[in-house]
């Protein structure tokens, strides 16, 4: 994995000289900008379509089109309809599914890769490009891939503020979350890498964006 990620990058540096010759050039062009937040978690989804825009003028016949940035559900859609040659460009969506400090580790080493299509070409073209990661891919509509991004990000947000209400709990009535923590990893229904660490509550983009979102 990382050899071939090294490698990848050793072949595309040269031919970086200009950002219209590197869209131009590749066979799949991936949008991954962080989209960014305020202090109420607000995105800014602007910044990705601008962005989009922006490369769409750049595209031709034949290349795939592939989004990773958290943008609401319905939005790679849109993109879809939005460039010029919306028949001849697949789209794909791919949510992002890395940890901060851990990027590049959870990047080639993921429980899964979820992969929204709506053609064959995007389809072929996103075995390719995971090819050397070996992890299942779970094939679905690019809506629902998007979904899946919103939910699990609202579901780890659940637990961050189940797990505070309940040491809270445990506070008032004398009891050790430390202890009932260790009880509830040791169940399969929950499992050893829940959210389940009681300390300072959720903040930031990652999950504060998709549940406004949702």
């Amino acid at each position: 994995g990382t050899g071939y990620l090294a490698e990848t990058i050793r072949t595309c540096l040269p031919k970086m000289g200009h950002e219209m010759e590197v869209i131009e050039a590749a066979d799949l062009v991936w949008l991954a900008e962080d989209t960014p937040v305020d202090e109420n978690d607000v995105a800014d989804v602007g910044v990705i379509e601008r962005l989009a825009q922006d490369s769409f003028r750049r595209l031709s016949v034949n290349q795939v089109y592939l989004v990773s940035s958290q943008v609401p559900v319905g939005t790679t859609r849109r993109f879809f309809h939005q460039q010029e040659m919306p028949h001849l460009i697949p789209f794909a969506y791919h949510p992002e599914n890395i940890r901060r400090g851990r990027g590049v580790a959870d990047f080639l080493n993921p429980d899964r890769i979820v992969c929204g299509i709506d053609s064959t070409e995007a389809r072929e073209a996103l075995i390719e490009l995971f090819d050397p990661i070996a992890a299942p891919i779970h094939w679905m509509s690019i809506e629902s891939a998007e979904m899946t991004k919103h939910a699990l990000n609202a579901h780890l947000a659940m637990q961050i503020a189940f797990a505070n209400e309940v040491a809270a709990l445990c506070e008032k009535m004398g009891a050790k979350y430390e202890d009932v923590e260790r009880a509830l990893r040791a169940d399969k229904r929950v499992g050893a890498h829940g959210y389940l660490r009681a300390g300072e509550g959720f903040s930031g983009g990652t999950l504060g964006r998709d549940l406004k979102y949702l």
